[in-house]
């Protein structure tokens, strides 16, 4: 079973859809509601909280994506040259040398 923590607690997927429901809003929304506030920043909740920022926004805030891995052709090549059969290196060859 799926579990978010906020607060030291576990809530149950079975909460996360009573809660949805009380609210009016998507599961999703509570769920993120919940990562929001386990993050710490409570700056971040206080403004979602106050409406001044969607619970999303705040969310990727507080917890930012990686940025891309930079293209690293030379590795790709290597790692794509070592999953090749030795038919496929063959016609490689064959199709670069012409």
């Amino acid at each position: 079973m799926q579990q978010a923590v906020s607060g030291g607690r576990k809530t149950s997927r079975e909460r996360i859809a009573e809660l949805a429901k009380f609210y009016r809003v998507s599961e999703r929304l509570i769920w993120q509601a919940l990562e929001l506030r386990a993050t710490g920043r409570a700056d971040l909740v206080a403004e979602a909280e106050a409406g001044r920022l969607k619970i999303r926004a705040a969310l990727l805030i507080a917890k930012p994506r990686r940025a891309r891995a930079s293209l690293d052709v030379p590795a790709q090549l290597r790692s794509a040259w070592s999953r090749a059969s030795d038919d496929e290196r063959r016609a490689f060859l064959a199709e670069i040398a012409e």
